[in-house]
């Protein structure tokens, strides 16, 4: 079953030149159409329904706040961003087909993000064994964290805990969460998008508790 949901990821990918992100995350999105709605699709369905009744996007880090100080490989991220830009990006995991087509999309773009002279910073709930070897799946450099235990996204105000129904659905499918992050907290962070710039003031956030939909890296680049 894992074998089979790499593959797919890998299709979704190959087939995705071309397009911008909003576009591959709409194909994506647009594949179960007219599909019988299976007792698991209600259950993801109603899950989501209630996530958005957390308002996190109201809650969260938003433009015009300052980024609170938190540490990365034992350096705080005000000394790992010196006095450049940062772009912060939280996404769910390396399971999630929808992380790595936007992933592979930063990935395309790597050259431009660095010739910005931003500091680039993403952050998964993943251990760091899970971490590598998603960038070694999809060939990926850019620099990613664990964010032990949702640790940072928490005080970004960013996670949330899974119900149980849908935990067991994610189990079905084959996603061990507790194996992938190392912990049995089910907990997961909305995918984000920060710029945060000199003086650590947000100047971009994209906050979204549909996981369907990310910022356009295109958009990002042109806040550097």
């Amino acid at each position: 079953m894992k074998s089979i949901l790499i593959i797919a990821i890998l299709s979704i990918i190959n087939l995705s030149h071309g397009q911008t992100l909003k576009e591959q995350l709409a194909q994506k999105a647009n594949s179960g159409k007219g599909k019988p709605v299976t007792k698991e699709k209600k259950i993801m369905m109603r899950a989501a329904e209630d996530l958005k009744k957390l308002h996190i996007e109201e809650k969260a880090l938003k433009k015009g706040e300052k980024l609170p100080e938190f540490f990365l490989g034992g350096k705080s991220i005000n000394k790992l961003k010196g006095n450049k830009k940062l772009v912060l990006k939280f996404y769910r995991g390396g399971w999630c087909p929808y992380c790595m087509l936007e992933l592979k999309e930063y990935q395309r773009l790597i050259k431009k993000f660095e010739s910005s002279g931003a500091v680039l910073v993403f952050l998964a709930p993943d251990t760091n064994k899970e971490i590598a070897k998603t960038k070694k799946k999809f060939s990926l450099t850019m620099p990613i964290f664990q964010d032990k235990d949702n640790k940072i996204a928490e005080k970004l105000g960013l996670v949330f805990k899974l119900p149980k129904d849908l935990v067991e659905v994610y189990k079905g499918f084959n996603l061990d969460l507790a194996n992938s992050q190392g912990n049995t907290d089910y907990r997961l962070p909305v995918p984000a998008t920060y710029v945060i710039d000199e003086k650590g003031i947000v100047t971009y956030s994209f906050v979204d508790t549909d996981y369907r939909k990310r910022a356009e890296p295109t958009d990002v680049l042109k806040q550097l």
